[in-house]
């Protein structure tokens, strides 16, 4: 029962909303081993949940 309550209506893929703004498709890049090694330098947690569906898989850039 916990996987349907984590189900999303849309795909977390398809937009980036970002400080009030959405992104374009062109600023979405998928999610690279050095995004994770990234996100773990800066935030010191492992970027998890990468098998599940409901769980975005790009990333935004911004300008």
């Amino acid at each position: 029962m916990a996987s349907a309550r984590r189900s999303c209506r849309n795909n977390p893929d398809v937009f980036c909303y970002i400080c009030g703004e959405y992104t374009l498709s062109g600023d979405r890049k998928n999610i690279t081993g050095f995004v994770k090694r990234a996100y773990m330098a800066y935030f010191k947690v492992k970027l998890g949940d990468q098998d599940k569906s409901w769980a975005p898989h790009t990333v935004c850039k911004t300008y």
